[in-house]
């Protein structure tokens, strides 16, 4: 089988290689195709109900010619009523066209003609006119009112009617800045109570500013050198302006010394009232500004009217400036470092000594002949008999330490990229002689000053000088003085003297503070009551803010803002009643009225938190005039 197999694929081969014509063997069926004749209907008859009802076909075709006619009837009526505008109310049929010049000075008056048009078919029915302004804008006719919104009734607008208004008002702002106005109609339309919206906005530019702010600097500062600022306002409009602040941001690494006139809030605003016509004032700046080489510091000025909400901000800005220093490298790179620290204001306490290093360096290519170190001292707290200059010499005279070349012989030739330092202490005046001398806000300020002559070949010598600025803010000393007392005060004690077990006995706690130069702030007093005291709610004066935590059994009285009183006297004084019941194992006993207690308040001047612990108080009441030693311990 598998050898006929063979010769039969071997035959296939032969003809499918061999060349010429390749005839196919086609091998044809002996039999004709037979025919099927198949029906083309159906068999029987068929169900009759089919031809009858809503879906015969017949009816369809009605019901869908009678919609297609209503549609046709409903696109022709909407096209109508779209095409002729009957009964329709459209915000584009609204016109406001607002007539006004596109720049204003600023504090001129501002008029604005303003033409409603009512292009619908219908009425426009409660009709409301709304001008909003930009912050800072005033009534024409009453400058002290601000005007922020002007609304109007205009009643019904019929259709095809035209409506002309005038508004007025006076516009303030920075020159080249544009303030929008906007201007909004609100109507009703027949037979709605709902409201519609028209609106359109106005900018007009403010050609120039009622105040003009101009500020002189210099355009290069060493580092470390003393720097003025001299800010001038003019007011450049026949309107008053009221209640005007002038706010002066300063750069990184400046520090402040002095202003004239002095500024009302922290050191760099100031309040200069109304200026009208075309009054000018002056403000002068002085202080200290310190930076890397080639850095830019920016000064910028504003003045504007203040806010009613704070009065230390601006609300509406009038004008303003800034100008860009650029810092130069110090011939002599110095550093002045005051208890460790070598930059901003410290704090010291009454009757501190303050340890100061100076240290430079040499940055010219050149010697530096015949140098001096000066320290100048001002300010109102500086003890003079408590100044140390090591090696340097004090000048009581003019406050000042002096270092040359007879104190320290190195000052004589300073060679380039040398550096050198001295140091010194001083002290501040103690609590008493501040008290004494009635000084307010203690500080000390210090200027220091190295200067020598520069050696450059073939030129005759020049003087270098670097200054630095550093300063001293002094602590107002906060004292709590506690005592208690059964023989006077307030009120009537009562209870045996000794204190005698499970029998009560009342004392009363009095509680002075003293605020020596600073005015506090968050000023309170705490204590705890131990669990055989009582509080009895009995407090002199009746309307001292002094409450009793139960749960905690803590007594708290709340002061708040505390005035100085260089003097020493007590500023506040409250009084309070307890009392005591001791238990029979406190026989033989000491035993505390008060906890210890814990006074604190924040300097306002100097921005630290003061704080003061006191020991209990204990039934050795020996602050009562009348104090005997045999009060002091529990009997039976």
């Amino acid at each position: 089988m598998a050898d006929r197999d063979k010769s039969l694929v071997e035959i296939l081969k032969q003809r499918l290689y061999k060349r010429g014509t390749f005839k196919a063997d086609i091998s044809r069926s002996p039999f004709s195709p037979g025919r099927e004749n198949a029906q083309t209907d159906w068999q029987g008859k068929l169900n009759q109900s089919t031809d009858k009802g809503i879906l015969n076909p017949s009816v369809l075709k009605k019901i869908f010619l009678i919609a297609l006619f209503f549609f046709g009837l409903a696109v022709l009526a909407s096209g109508y009523i779209i095409w002729s505008g009957s009964n329709v109310v459209s915000a584009d049929n609204v016109g406001i066209t607002i007539k006004g010049p596109s720049a204003i000075k600023g504090g001129n008056e501002l008029s604005l003609n303003l033409i409603i048009d009512n292009n619908n078919s219908t009425a426009l029915e409660s009709v409301d006119l709304i001008v909003t302004f930009p912050a800072g804008t005033r009534e024409a006719e009453h400058l002290d009112k601000e005007l922020s919104r002007y609304r109007k009734d205009l009643g019904t607008i019929a259709k095809g009617e035209s409506i002309n208004e005038t508004v007025k008002a006076v516009l303030f702002g920075e020159t080249g800045k544009e303030q929008e106005i906007a201007v909004i109609l609100e109507y009703r339309t027949p037979g709605s109570n709902a409201i519609f919206e028209k609106r359109k906005v106005y900018n007009v530019l403010i050609s120039a500013a009622p105040l003009d702010v101009r500020l002189v600097i210099p355009e290069e500062v060493s580092a470390g050198d003393e720097i003025e600022l001299g800010i001038d306002i003019s007011a450049d409009n026949v309107t008053p302006l009221e209640n005007v602040l002038v706010e002066m941001q300063y750069p990184i690494g400046l520090q402040f010394k002095s202003a004239v006139p002095t500024p009302l809030f922290g050191n760099n605003i100031w309040k200069l009232g109304t200026l009208s016509g075309n009054a000018t004032r002056h403000i002068k700046v002085v202080g200290v500004l310190s930076g890397e080489d080639n850095e830019k510091k920016l000064f910028r000025v504003t003045a504007g009217t203040a806010s009613s909400k704070k009065e230390s901000q601006i609300a509406v800005p009038y004008g303003s400036t800034f100008v860009t220093v650029a810092m130069r490298r110090s011939f002599i790179d110095m550093t002045v470092t005051l208890n460790g620290e070598a930059t901003g204001v410290i704090v010291a306490d009454p009757g501190e000594t303050i340890r100061s290093d100076i240290s430079w360096t040499n940055n010219l290519p050149d010697k530096i002949l015949n140098a001096q170190v000066l320290v100048h001292f001002t300010g109102n707290a500086l003890n003079q008999a408590n100044i140390l200059p090591i090696k340097g010499a004090y000048r009581s005279t003019d406050d000042t330490i002096v270092w040359k070349e007879q104190h320290e012989p190195r000052l004589a030739v300073i060679e380039p990229g040398e550096t050198f330092h001295v140091n010194f202490d001083f002290s501040v005046l103690s609590t008493s002689v501040l008290g004494v001398s009635l000084i307010k806000n203690p500080n000390i300020d210090l200027e220091v000053t190295i200067e020598g002559t520069r050696v450059v070949e073939g030129s005759p010598g020049e003087t270098v000088r670097t200054a630095l600025g550093r300063s001293v803010k002094i602590n107002s000393d906060l004292q709590l003085v506690s005592r208690a007392i059964y023989s006077t005060g307030p009120f009537v004690n009562s209870g045996p003297l000794p204190p005698r077990a499970n029998v009560s006995t009342t004392y009363t706690v009095l509680w002075s503070l003293v605020n020596t130069t600073n005015d506090l702030e968050n000023v309170s007093v705490k204590s705890i009551l131990p669990s055989h005291d009582t509080f009895l709610n009995i407090i002199s004066p009746p309307g001292a803010n002094l409450r009793y935590d139960a749960t905690r059994g803590e007594v708290v009285w709340t002061i708040g803002r505390l005035p100085a009183a260089p003097t020493g006297a007590p500023v506040a004084e409250v009084a309070f009643q307890v009392n005591v019941t001791p238990s029979v194992a406190q026989v033989g006993q000491t035993i505390p009225i008060l906890s210890e207690i814990l006074v604190s308040g924040r300097d306002l001047f100097t921005g630290e938190t003061l704080s003061d612990r006191l020991p209990l108080i204990d039934t050795r009441i020996s602050t009562d005039p009348n104090f005997q030693e045999s009060w002091s311990k529990v009997s039976l």
